[in-house]
This record gives structure tokens, sequence and C-alpha cells, in this order.
């Protein structure tokens, strides 16, 4: 009988230390689930920032791409070294009366968001290609273009800072050289600087 009772006794400490040590595990594999799953959705939504940048017998372009799965955060931009200047600026600030059909630029990307997929133009000149002005104009812009860099700063939706993406717009340095093949190309035919 006492025998019977003290296995009863042992069993139901067995029993209640089995549950406790299970309720445990249970609770670490909780735990680290978590972790995993918060570690993949942070990996998961990671922007992809590009700059795409080209030109044709009568225009010029520069864009920021999104490239990744998630929002991408523009913290800073820097054009020659020189904080939230955009190519734009450089432009405006050298030639004061730009002669050209259309000039578009961003000024501020400090806190811009792109979702996936999506793009900002932040530079996009055009010329007209039979106007000698225009194609003195856009040869001078060229040149500058070309000595020019380019540097954003972005993270993503958890703040989490991405590689900076960084740019010389040496294309347009090549184009110099090569005008008869820039010459020849219509303006449904833009050379990508990817």
């Amino acid at each position: 009988m006492i025998i019977n009772e003290l296995m009863d006794f042992f069993l139901s400490e067995i029993i209640a230390v089995s549950a406790i040590v299970i309720s445990l595990i249970s609770l670490y594999v909780g735990i680290k689930s978590v972790e995993n799953e918060r570690t993949h959705n942070i990996q998961s939504v990671r922007p992809i920032g590009d700059i795409r940048y080209g030109a044709s017998a009568s225009q010029f372009f520069i864009d920021v791409v999104n490239n990744g799965i998630g929002p991408m955060l523009i913290k800073n931009i820097k054009t020659n070294g020189e904080e939230n200047k955009s190519p734009g600026e450089f432009i405006l600030f050298k030639f004061k009366n730009l002669s050209c059909k259309k000039f578009d630029f961003r000024v501020d990307l400090k806190d811009t968001a792109l979702k996936e997929g999506d793009s900002i133009r932040l530079l996009y000149i055009l010329f007209d290609s039979s106007d000698d002005e225009h194609i003195q104009e856009k040869e001078k812009i060229r040149s500058l273009l070309a000595d020019m860099n380019f540097e954003l700063e972005y993270t993503d939706i958890y703040n989490i800072g991405q590689p900076i993406l960084s740019r010389k717009l040496s294309i347009f340095k090549n184009e110099i050289s090569n005008k008869i093949r820039i010459e020849r190309i219509t303006d449904e035919e833009v050379i990508d600087g990817n």
C-alpha cells in the first residue's frame, strides 16, 4: 500500500515536471519562430535601388528606380559631394538661361518613398535637334553630366540602411566622342545606362 502511494506520488511528480519541461520547450520554439519570422519579414521587404540614365539625339534623363520588393525610403541625395542637391540644380546653377524645349527635375528627394517597381524622374531635358542653339546647349550639358557623381542614401521600411547607391554619369562622356552614333538614334530609341 505504501509502495502504491509512493508510486502515485512519484508518477504525479513526473507528470508535473514533464508538463513544465514541455511548456518550456514550447515557449523556446515559439520565441525562435517569432524571431525567424521577424528576420524573414525584414529580409523579404528589402528595396533594391537603381539609377538609370540615358540619352538620345534630343533628350537626357536620369531616373531612380526601386527594383526590390519593399518600399524604398530616400534619406539623402548627393551630386558631386554636395548633400541634398539634385543633378537638375547643378545644371540650373551652371546655365542661367537654359535653351531647350523642356527641362524638368526634382529638387527635394529627402524623405521620399518609392514603392516596389516605381521610379522617380530626377532629370529630363528635351532639345530641338534641328535648332543650332539647342544642339550647342545639349553638348555643354552633356559634358557637365559626364563629370557628375551621384549618390543616393536610402533605407527600407524598418529604417535599416541599405548600400549607398553611387553612379558616375560618365556614359554621357562616351556619347560625346561618338556623336555620329548618337545623332542616328531617334527619340524612341533611348540608350539606357544600366
